[in-house]
Formats: structure tokens, C-alpha cells, sequence
């Protein structure tokens, strides 16, 4: 007792020379912790006869194929491989596991959605940038939030809001068309964060009654903000994993650290940037709110228009904190602003190497308009729009390709069992199969969004290549038997699906059928080659101008009026 309370005398009397004396001993367990994940934990893993690639390093496993490789890719190729479970090594020996199984995919989303939570740090970052939304949130808050939300997604209110899609889709195209009138779009080509980024940014007040702007060629703050967090400019880089490595020390100390304040004392412009960004989004979408608050009760009666107004008109301003409410509206502001106008340059670089299938939507789209203006009435409803096959088969064959994300993680929140529905060959005797998979508490998981979405099993041998018409071949009905949207991973599924997802498809074909009726779209060179890199989503950019950031460059023309309007 004297020698110990001697110790912690001299520890508090000399904090400073007990660290020091103290640092051996921490790094030399550090070292042995580590030492036991890396060459002795994997012998006792419950994923041990779990196939998957050998690791590439035994200190940051298969990390460098991850990075070499564009998003998705290394995910599938190793699907095809191994089947749909696989283990793979991440940084100091953790063991991840891949799913692409229905049956499994169904358990971890559908069956057992509550058992496989969002990793802290993934959740931490979130509530930061987007607020405590519906991304954030887990368990019973997440069951309560979604509940309150669903009524502002219901069909009559989709079918209201869609007329302000088509006015936000007509103003971009009167933009373009002035553009290219003045020969200012063939000669210099759009680009993605000129045009879809500016469509998106000027759209919003569709859903939420706020409007950046951005179509009118004015400066807002708050998309500004959302640009410098989430449409970042600069060369996306391939670092080495050791610099990762390196990465996630800082950031495990970063995250115990009061991060915003300490932006303000280290040299690094982008850390302060983002600082000023978040704080602008903070202030701004609680600007937001508190006018749409008080107006919420003297408006009650007037028809609404968009989602926040209709949010608001519910039960749920009773029952869901104005932090909450805004976390609703940073939330869907990012989901639509991201993963919109990212889809629509994409699916404009397919029909610009596409020229047949391009022309065939506007057909469509120009034959279904035609009878509207019979009608008297110059847009297409909310109900026509859904009803053009082709356009729906373009739409589903373009969030299959080139979804967002290419995966998304879960760990597990209790030891569990996940089935297969087709049994992998196991990884400790290949003669054997296994059709379950035990997992213990805190397993990392990735839910292999592209890797599932290109399966060739499923969706042919050409599942790596555009090709709306799979979707329409009632010989050959694609059937995934994963509960998503489509039989998709790209909305993901259960109870964590996308909620907006039918908001997501009505915006989507909406402006695409605007832009498809008015022009023509063609690479600007025959030879341009365009490179997938995550830059919080996966992100279009042009090989051998990396240096000039997340791009799309298309030539547009002003389509042809004598087009055939028959299918």
C-alpha cells in the first residue's frame, strides 16, 4: 500500500515525468495489441472459413486494391471470385465482411435492421455535417422520425410537388438554350458542376420552399456552403494505405479533441474552410426552420408545396425537435443536391455514348407530350411521367450502374447469425460449403451496393454495360429477391431504405425528360475517357485532367424539331 500510494504521489506531483516514463509501456502494448490482431486474431475469427482474397500487406491487408481500383470494382471483382460473403483485411488486420447474398442482405437490412447500426465515427460525422436526420439516427428515434416523415412522401404530395420539378427543369433548359444560342456550350463544353450542380442547386425550394438561387446566376450562402462540404473541386488523390494509417491515428485523436476549435489554431485552409462551411450550414438551415415554423400554423390551410411545409403541417412539429427538423432538412437538401445531379451527369454521358438509345427517350418523351398538349396542357403529370416505359427502364439501368455510394458499413450491434442463400465454398476446407455466417459484436460489414447492383448472375453477362432494355425483355424479367427498390441496392432496403426515393424518381425523370426533349448530347472529344472516384460519392472525373476536379464535359445542341415523335 505505501509503494503504490507513493506511485500515484509522485504521478500527481510529476504528471509530466510519469508520462514519459509511462510511454514505453503504453507502446510496447500497443504494439502487442496490434501484433495479436495482425498474426493470431484472424486463427480465431468467427469469419475465419469465410473465403476472400489473402491479404496484400499485414499491416493494411487488401486496402491498396481498394485504392488502386475505382470504387465498387475490387468489391466485385472479388463477389465474382468468392461468392456473395467475403472477407477481406483492412488496416492493422480488422476483418471486414462484404455482402452481396439476397438472403443475407435481407437479413442485415430488412429482418434485423436495428442490429446492424452505422459505425460511431460514420454517425459522429454525420451529426456534425447533416444534423440528427434520419441518417443519423438509430433504434427507436430512427422508428419515430421515419414514422413522422412518411406522410410528407405520400403519392398526392409527390403529385403536387411535381409540377415545381418540371418549372426548376424548364428554367435550367431556358438557361442551356440561351448558352447555346451564343455558342458558349459547343465551344468550351458543360460541365457536370455547371449544369447539374447548378440545376440542383437552384431546385431546391421544390422540396423545402428555399431557393439557392444558383439557376439565376446569384451567390447564396448556404449553397456555398454545401459546395465547399460536399462538391469539393480539388484532384481526387490515391494515397499509400500507411498515409491511411497515419490518417486514422490523427482522426482518433481529432475526434477526442474539440475539432472545430482547433481548426482555428492549425495552418490548413481546407480544415478552416470546412469550419466556416459547417457553421454557415448551422446558422442558415436554422434560419430556415424558424421561418417555416412560424409560418407553419398561419398557413395551415393553404395547399403545400414542398416537404418542409408539409413536414411541418403534421403531427410531427409536436413530436419532433426543431434540431431534429433541421436535421430533416440538411439531410434531403444533401440527398438531392448529391445524388441528383450526379445521376444526371452520368446517365448524359451514357446517351452521349449512346446516341441511339438517347434518341429513342426523346421519342418517347416528345410522343407522351404530344398528347398532353391534346389536352390541353403544356407538362406531362405526375402519373404520365411514371407511365413512359422507356424512360422508367433508363432510369432504373443508370441507379444500377452508377449508384452514389458503392457500399455502405454496419457493424454489429450483438453476436448473430446471417444465412446465405447460395453457400460459398469454405475458406478452411474448399471441399466444404457453408450457408450462415457467424458474427460476433462489433463485426464490420459492408453492404456491397455495386458489387450487388452488376451481379452477372443476375443481370447478365453484360451487366457491366448501359443497357435500358434489360429492364423491358419479359423473357428474360430480372428478378434479385433483395427487397429494394427494383430489386436495387442503390436505395438500399427495410426500414433504413431511402425514404425519398419515389421523390428522388419523379425529380429525376422529370428534368431528364425536359433535357432529353430540348437537346442533344455528344462527348466533347471521341476519345475523352471519364474515371469513377469517391469523393464522398462516387464521382465522374476526366482522365489526364484530374487537376481540374470532379467534371463531366459534354457538347450539347439544340435537338432536332423534325424528329420523329413515334417510338
Amino acid at each position: 500500500m505505501d509503494a503504490a500510494a507513493s506511485l500515484a504521489r509522485f504521478a500527481l506531483e510529476h504528471p509530466l515525468r510519469t508520462a514519459l516514463l509511462a510511454l514505453p509501456a503504453f507502446l510496447l502494448g500497443l504494439l502487442v495489441k496490434n501484433a495479436y490482431k495482425v498474426f493470431l486474431a484472424p486463427h480465431f475469427s468467427s469469419l475465419r472459413s469465410v473465403p476472400g482474397p489473402p491479404p496484400d500487406h499485414p499491416l493494411w491487408g487488401n486496402l491498396q486494391s481498394l485504392i488502386d481500383e475505382e470504387p465498387g470494382k475490387a468489391h466485385a471483382r472479388w463477389t465474382e471470385e468468392f461468392g456473395g460473403a467475403v472477407r477481406y483485411r483492412g488496416l492493422l488486420g480488422g476483418e471486414r465482411l462484404i455482402l452481396t447474398d439476397p438472403a443475407a442482405l435481407n437479413h442485415v437490412l430488412t429482418s434485423h435492421t436495428y442490429d446492424y447500426a452505422k459505425p460511431d465515427d460514420v454517425r459522429g460525422d454525420l451529426a456534425m455535417v447533416l444534423g440528427k436526420g434520419l441518417v443519423f439516427a438509430e433504434g427507436e428515434t430512427h422508428r419515430r422520425q421515419r414514422r413522422l416523415m412518411n406522410s410528407a412522401f405520400a403519392p398526392s404530395n409527390l403529385k403536387a410537388m411535381t409540377v415545381g420539378f418540371f418549372e426548376h427543369a424548364h428554367q435550367l433548359r431556358d438557361i442551356w438554350k440561351g448558352m447555346v444560342e451564343a455558342g458558349q456550350v459547343d465551344s468550351k463544353a458543360w460541365k457536370n458542376d455547371e449544369a447539374a450542380d447548378a440545376y440542383q442547386a437552384g431546385k431546391p425550394d421544390a422540396g423545402f420552399g428555399y431557393n439557392f438561387q444558383a439557376l439565376s446566376l446569384k451567390s447564396d450562402a448556404l449553397a456555398q456552403a454545401f459546395a465547399s462540404l460536399f462538391s469539393p473541386r480539388d484532384a481526387p488523390g490515391k494515397p499509400h494505405p500507411s498515409r491511411l494509417l497515419v490518417n486514422n491515428v490523427i482522426g482518433a485523436c481529432l475526434h477526442a479533441l474539440p475539432i472545430l476549435k482547433l481548426a482555428e489554431y492549425l495552418p490548413d485552409e481546407r480544415l478552416k474552410s470546412i469550419k466556416q462551411a459547417l457553421n454557415t450550414l448551422e446558422v442558415e438551415s436554422r434560419k430556415i426552420v424558424q421561418a417555416k415554423m412560424e409560418k407553419a400554423d398561419q398557413e395551415d390551410a393553404l395547399p403545400k408545396k414542398d416537404l418542409l411545409s408539409i413536414l411541418l403541417s403534421t403531427k410531427a412539429k409536436d413530436t419532433m425537435s426543431p434540431e431534429e427538423v433541421r436535421g430533416q432538412l440538411t439531410t434531403f437538401l444533401f440527398a438531392g443536391h448529391e445524388t441528383i445531379s450526379n445521376s444526371l451527369s452520368w446517365v448524359l454521358w451514357e446517351f452521349a455514348c449512346h446516341p441511339d438509345k438517347q434518341a429513342r427517350l426523346r421519342a418517347e418523351v416528345r410522343a407522351a407530350r404530344k398528347l398532353a398538349q391534346r389536352d390541353g396542357r403544356d407538362e406531362l403529370n405526375s402519373d404520365e411521367l411514371s407511365g413512359l416505359e422507356y424512360l422508367d427502364a433508363v432510369t432504373r439501368e443508370i441507379l444500377r450502374l452508377e449508384p452514389p455510394l458503392s457500399s455502405t458499413p454496419r457493424v454489429a450491434q450483438k453476436n448473430d447469425v446471417i444465412p446465405l442463400s447460395v453457400p460459398v465454398k469454405s475458406a478452411t476446407d474448399p471441399s466444404q460449403t457453408i450457408d450462415h455466417i457467424v458474427v460476433r459484436k462489433g463485426q464490420s460489414i459492408s453492404i456491397g451496393v455495386y458489387a450487388a447492383n452488376r451481379d452477372k448472375s443476375i443481370f447478365g453477362d453484360d451487366a457491366d454495360d448501359f443497357r435500358p432494355e434489360r429492364w423491358l425483355d419479359d423473357d428474360n424479367k430480372i428478378e434479385t429477391k433483395v427487397g429494394g427498390w427494383s430489386g436495387l441496392m442503390t436505395f438500399l432496403a427495410g426500414p433504413r431504405a431511402c425514404i425519398g426515393y419515389k421523390f428522388a424518381l419523379l425529380e429525376f425523370k422529370a428534368v431528364l425528360s425536359v433535357l432529353v426533349d430540348s437537346f442533344e448530347f455528344d462527348r466533347r472529344d471521341a476519345d475523352i475517357q471519364i474515371e469513377h472516384r469517391a469523393q464522398v460519392i462516387t464521382r465522374p472525373f476526366v482522365v489526364n485532367e484530374m487537376e481540374l476536379g470532379t467534371r463531366m464535359p459534354l457538347k450539347i445542341r439544340l435537338a432536332k424539331a423534325d424528329e420523329t415523335d413515334e417510338v
